[in-house]
């Protein structure tokens, strides 16, 4: 890993020196300060130089004991798009290590095509994963620990409707593994393990950014059916509602909220099923037919750059337990 790690890692840094070595003065000034506060800032970079952004990853899910990671996203510079206010396209790719002895890897690519009016997105991971499921077992409630050595595809695009900010297509999620089971007394019948999802996602943005928002809404609804590959007859479905609000209380402080409900119905493999998705609660711990949650967010800045940010979560009783 080490022997892998610092030549990538020299390079990162050789691709951000390099070109700057060559500017004059002047750029060297401006190219990595906000004009605006005359802070460090990495935007000018990657936007007139073709810049590599390179991110540490943190994995803080308890399913997984947590991990380290890398991404690096590189932004294509499109001046006109700039102009308009329209996100400019990404691609990127990233590798996670986790302290159960999960490994994953993958690429990815954004695209915001024709001034936004579609919107594209696909993404191609390879993982070996170790993840607990809880199963009502004849006795108790016992953790299934199951080994996912599995590719991933997924692609949709999204269309505007209009001039509104409301957006409809397709969306389709390949999942091909190789599945294990460790430790358990019993093994889940529903041990398919190769699925094709389709299906369509209607979603509306109107947040005010991307990235740290102070204000609008999201929503997206998104309806998949499942066939297994090959073809057979345990198909089922996946329903999943969002809808995230921000309100600024005052300049400094903003307010957040997200409800989401997942539900699934047909012959859906226990390790598809809703579950609980919140911080601190590992993945796969509550899992069933249908669930219900509502996150909530205050944030406080400190400055233009630096905020602080409080978390709350709760599930709704909605939940079917796995049989």
């Amino acid at each position: 890993m080490k022997k892998v790690a610092i030549p990538i890692l020299l390079c990162f840094i050789l691709a951000i020196l390099i070109p700057a070595a060559y500017a004059d003065d002047a750029e060297k000034s401006s190219i990595w300060r906000d004009p605006e506060d005359g802070a460090f800032d990495m935007t000018n970079w990657l936007l007139s130089q073709h810049g590599f952004l390179p991110m540490p990853i943190i994995v803080t899910e308890p399913a997984v004991d947590g991990g380290i990671g890398a991404t690096v996203l590189y932004f294509w510079a499109n001046e006109e798009k700039v102009a308009k206010g329209i996100s400019l396209d990404i691609t990127g790719g990233a590798f996670v290590y986790t302290f159960n002895g999960s490994i994953g890897g993958g690429v990815f690519h954004l695209g915001f095509w024709r001034d936004d009016t579609i919107r594209y997105r696909d993404a191609l991971v390879r993982s070996n994963a170790y993840m607990d499921f809880f199963l009502s077992l004849p006795k108790e409630d016992y953790p299934v620990t199951t080994g996912f050595d599995s590719w991933a595809i997924v692609q949709d695009v999204a269309f505007r409707l209009g001039d509104s900010k409301y957006f409809l297509g397709p969306r389709w999620f390949m999942f091909l593994s190789d599945n294990t089971i460790v430790g358990a007394p019993i093994e889940p019948e529903d041990l398919d393990t190769n699925y094709s999802a389709q299906g369509v996602v209607f979603g509306w943005d109107d947040r005010d950014t991307v990235w740290t928002p102070s204000s609008g809404k999201k929503g997206e609804l998104q309806v998949l059916f499942a066939i297994p590959v090959p073809l057979e007859d345990s198909t089922f479905w996946l329903v999943d509602a969002r809808f995230t609000d921000y309100r600024p209380f005052t300049p400094k402080v903003v307010y957040g909220d997200r409800w989401s409900i997942l539900t699934s119905f047909g012959d859906t493999p226990y390790y598809a099923k809703p579950g609980i998705d919140m911080r601190g609660v590992p993945k796969g711990r509550y899992s069933g037919d249908y669930v219900a949650q509502y996150e909530a967010e205050f944030r406080i800045a400190l400055n233009s750059r630096w905020d602080i940010m409080a978390l709350g979560v709760e599930a709704l009783p909605l939940l079917k337990h796995v049989s």
